[in-house]
């Protein structure tokens, strides 16, 4: 609640722009008679615009929720300047929060992604094992000249007999992935899913 930012417009606006520009917001509530009405997105010039139901989530929401409803907005406003922004309700509906795309970069967010890439790289490099079994060398076609150059170098000095896809990283996989239809039918991807594994590598 201290780092709620919002703005009376009976209040000089300066102070409150200067202290949600510390706070990296691109946008704040405009507030009246204690209700927020409209908000003040930070283009230029400052405009205010209406408040719309997909702008707000329960405070109780997942991480993947918020994460969804960034990508949602994402994937409408593609080719619009709106910002990304969704107000977080408590159980009484009373708005006690704002979360931005840069609320995703703190520790808590930072550490939900890397555990998630860490499983789909596990889910990849078991599924590509099972598919390839011991034909390490088609795994290696498979890979980009340099990438291979690097895996043979690295199982020539391992000290373990130690398959090639223990050193192959999560973009290997994804291309290796990408060239496979069988193995996206073995992983149950959808269209959807190889779309944003191309996404994932430029």
């Amino acid at each position: 609640r201290e780092d709620f930012v919002y703005w009376n417009e009976l209040d000089p606006l300066n102070p409150v722009l200067q202290r949600a520009e510390h706070l990296n917001l691109n946008v704040i509530p405009i507030v009246e008679d204690g209700n927020i009405e409209e908000v003040l997105w930070f283009d230029t010039p400052h405009t205010k615009r209406p408040l719309t139901s997909e702008r707000f989530i329960a405070v109780d929401a997942s991480l993947p929720d918020v994460i969804e409803r960034f990508a949602h907005h994402h994937r409408q406003y593609a080719n619009s300047t709106s910002p990304s922004y969704i107000f977080v309700q408590d159980a009484d509906k009373q708005v006690v929060g704002i979360v931005t795309p840069s609320d995703l970069n703190k520790l808590a967010a930072r550490t939900y992604f890397y555990n998630l890439l860490a499983k789909l790289e596990m889910i990849f490099a078991s599924a590509v094992r099972r598919y390839y079994g011991d034909k390490q060398a088609v795994i290696l076609k498979a890979l980009p000249d340099e990438r291979a150059d690097y895996v043979i170098d690295k199982l020539s000095h391992a000290d373990l007999q130690i398959g090639v896809v223990h050193f192959l990283y999560l973009t290997d996989l994804f291309k290796i992935v990408d060239n496979e239809n069988d193995l996206q039918s073995q992983l149950e991807l959808k269209e959807a899913d190889i779309d944003a594994l191309h996404r994932l590598q430029d």
